[in-house]
C-alpha cells in the first residue's frame, strides 16, 4: 500500500508538472497573439484601444490571478495569469508613454517601466507567495539596475564609459550569487540552482570580457590577472556551496582563459608555435577534467 502511494504523489507531481507547461504555453501563445495585435494594426487603433489591449489587459489578469490565487483550488491556473500579466504590463506602460509623446532617453523609460514592474511584482510576490512573481521581480529588479546605472553614467556626466555593461554583469551575477546562498535554507532553494548558475555566468562573462577578450587590451591589461583570480574563487566557491554550475562554468572559464593567454607567448616558440600549442592545449583538457573530478568527489 505504502508503494501505492508513493507512485501515486509521483503521478500527481507529473500531472502537476505538465500542466504547469500547458499553462505557461499558453500564457506565451496569448502574449504574442496579443502583440502581433497591436503591432501589426498600430496606426489604425485608437489610443483608448492600444491601452485597453495592453495595460488594461495586463491590470485584468493581475486582477483575475490574485483572486484565483484566494481560491487555492486554482492555484496552477493563477500562475499563468501571472506570467500573461508580467509579459505584457512592460509593454502596457511604455504605449501608455508612447502615447503621452514622453521625450525621455530610453535609459530613463526602461528604468522606469521596470521600476514600476518590480513593485507591482515584488510587492505581489509578498501577499501571495507566488513562485513566478519573485522570478519576474528579479527579472525586473535586474532591468531596472542596468537601465538605472547606464540612465545615470550617459545622462549626467560627458564621460564615455567603456566597457560599463561588463561592470554591470559582474555586480549582477555577485548579486545573484549572494541571493542564492540566502536561499540555501529556505523555502526557496530551488532558485538556488539557477541562481548559482547565473551568478557565475555572469561574474565570469564579465570578467572574461574585461581581461583575455577585451578589445581596449592596454587600459584593462590588469582585468587579465583579475580574472584569474575570478576562476580560482569561483573553484572555491563551488566547494563552498557545494554547486556544480561553479564547478562546470570555472572549468570552462579556465580552460578558456589559459588558450587566451598562451597565445601572447606563441612568438617565443618560433616554428614549434603550432605543435606545442596543441599539446598545451591537450593538457589543458587532461588537467581539467582532472580537476574537475577531483572537486564533483568534493562537492557530493
Amino acid at each position: 500500500m505504502a508503494g501505492k502511494k508513493v507512485s501515486g504523489r509521483k503521478q500527481i507531481s507529473t500531472n502537476d508538472y505538465w500542466l504547469n507547461i500547458l499553462n505557461y504555453l499558453g500564457s506565451a501563445l496569448i502574449f504574442f497573439g496579443i502583440s502581433y495585435f497591436i503591432f501589426a494594426n498600430w496606426d489604425e487603433l485608437s489610443n483608448a484601444i492600444k491601452i485597453i489591449c495592453t495595460l488594461g489587459i495586463a491590470i485584468f489578469t493581475f486582477i483575475v490571478a490574485a483572486w484565483l490565487q484566494m481560491n487555492k483550488k486554482y492555484l496552477t491556473i493563477s500562475s499563468a495569469f501571472f506570467l500573461i500579466s508580467a509579459l505584457v504590463l512592460p509593454i502596457g506602460i511604455n504605449v501608455v508613454f508612447d502615447i503621452l509623446d514622453v521625450t525621455w532617453t530610453s535609459d530613463a523609460i526602461f528604468s522606469l517601466i521596470s521600476a514600476i514592474c518590480f513593485c507591482v511584482f515584488g510587492y505581489g510576490y509578498f501577499y501571495f507567495r507566488q513562485t513566478i512573481l519573485m522570478i519576474f521581480a528579479f527579472i525586473f529588479a535586474s532591468i531596472f539596475f542596468m537601465s538605472f546605472v547606464n540612465f545615470i553614467a550617459y545622462s549626467f556626466t560627458s564621460i564615455h564609459y567603456m566597457n560599463l555593461s561588463q561592470y554591470e554583469l559582474i555586480i549582477l551575477g555577485l548579486s545573484y550569487t549572494y541571493l542564492g546562498t540566502r536561499l540555501q535554507k529556505t523555502n526557496h532553494d530551488y532558485f538556488v540552482g539557477p541562481l548559482f548558475f547565473l551568478g557565475c555566468l555572469f561574474t565570469l562573462d564579465g570578467a572574461y570580457f574585461l581581461g583575455p577578450l577585451s578589445v581596449t587590451a592596454p587600459y584593462f591589461i590588469h582585468w587579465k590577472g583579475i580574472t584569474a583570480i575570478f576562476i580560482a574563487l569561483s573553484f572555491y566557491a563551488a566547494i563552498q556551496l557545494k554547486s556544480k554550475s561553479f564547478l562546470y562554468l570555472s572549468a570552462i572559464y579556465f580552460f578558456l582563459y589559459l588558450t587566451i593567454i598562451s597565445r601572447y607567448f606563441s612568438h617565443l616558440l618560433g616554428s614549434y608555435t603550432w605543435p606545442l600549442f596543441l599539446i598545451i592545449v591537450g593538457l589543458l583538457f587532461i588537467l581539467c577534467s582532472y580537476l574537475v573530478i577531483y572537486l564533483r568527489k568534493k562537492i557530493i
